[in-house]
């Protein structure tokens, strides 16, 4: 079960779909996102953008999953079931058996973008263990990081910023590509949820001066491992999980219950499944920084979502864009 928002921006949007206008439609997908991280799930960590999202569209409590990222992934861009799309494990790429959302909005008359994490190509690794090592370490250069025709710009979008591998150093990520070519090296203060948002407000930017609906997939890899965040965003949330994880899901669960969205009667307070107890945990510190980084990371993917709102509305597409926010597995 994932978090999902849904909104339709205002009532003039609505009644410009009524009048046959085609909106623009923007999914913005994290990655192993816990169901009540963010503020409008009950969570602590400071999400107002999105939060304000859920606030005036719809929110919802039912998601299901392929339990891992590719098949979920694989199924959001299809509506088919995973092995129907070639993704029957870890690695693999979807087939030409099946179209994205993309390859049907194109010929729609569609512009199409996406940013951020695609994972639904083969993995092909180099023979040997410490050449896959160099490799993913951006030291050699052993070309394209799986078969071209499965990159996304080659699957139904225009363009395409973003990682073609499942997971990366977000400081310094492996496969980091603009359509099929390879994006070599990054300046010293680069991260790669910034990196997301930029490419995504630089998207916006032209696509609103192009005579066509948009669609647009942003693609975060935040917050999967590793748990990598800027030190300024760290720095919030110093100390705020010092109580532990026994407080924090506690304080998690009565606020769900007081905003709505489970029924204590149907949904009673769960146990600790890891029957791990935060009074006996022997690495409090450690695992207090963990997930203060963990925090740190949702916090700036909220922060680029509220510039890519900023500028939707700057200009001119927010109110005729239709806007859903989720996760695909934890």
């Amino acid at each position: 079960m994932r978090n999902t928002i849904f909104t339709m921006a205002s009532l003039s949007a609505a009644m410009a779909f009524a009048q046959s206008e085609r909106p623009n439609i923007m999914l913005i997908v994290v990655d192993d996102l816990g169901f009540s991280d963010l503020g409008c799930y009950g969570g602590e960590i400071n999400t107002p953008n999105i939060d304000a999202l859920a606030n005036n569209g719809l929110r919802f409590t039912q998601f299901y999953n392929g339990s891992r990222s590719c098949p979920s992934r694989a199924s959001l861009l299809t509506g088919l079931y995973p092995h129907q799309t070639g993704i029957t494990g870890m690695g693999q790429s979807i087939n030409n058996k099946c179209v994205t959302i993309p390859e049907v909005l194109k010929p729609a008359g569609y512009s199409t973008a996406m940013t951020g994490k695609w994972h639904l190509s083969q993995t092909q690794a180099p023979s040997s263990h410490a050449e896959q090592m160099q490799w993913l370490a951006n030291r050699v250069d052993y070309g394209p990081f799986s078969p071209l025709a499965s990159y996304p710009c080659n699957r139904g979008f225009d363009e395409h910023y973003g990682i073609i591998w499942g997971v990366a150093n977000y400081f310094d990520p492996f496969s980091l590509v603009h359509n099929e070519e390879r994006i070599a090296s990054v300046p010293d203060d680069f991260y790669l949820t910034d990196f997301v948002t930029d490419k995504s407000v630089m998207l916006i930017d032209s696509l609103s001066k192009v005579d066509k609906p948009f669609f647009m997939y942003v693609a975060h890899p935040a917050p999967h491992w590793p748990l990598h965040a800027k030190p300024e965003d760290i720095a919030k949330y110093k100390g705020k999980y010092d109580a532990g994880w026994d407080v924090i899901q506690r304080q998690r669960y009565d606020k769900m219950v007081e905003l709505g969205l489970i029924d204590p009667a149907k949904v009673p307070y769960p146990r600790n499944e890891s029957g791990r107890s935060w009074s006996a945990e022997p690495n409090k510190a450690w695992e207090a920084a963990h997930m203060e980084v963990h925090a740190a990371m949702v916090d700036c993917v909220d922060q680029g979502i509220g510039k890519i709102i900023e500028k939707l509305k700057e200009t001119g597409e927010y109110d005729n864009t239709i806007i859903f926010f989720l996760s695909d597995n934890g």
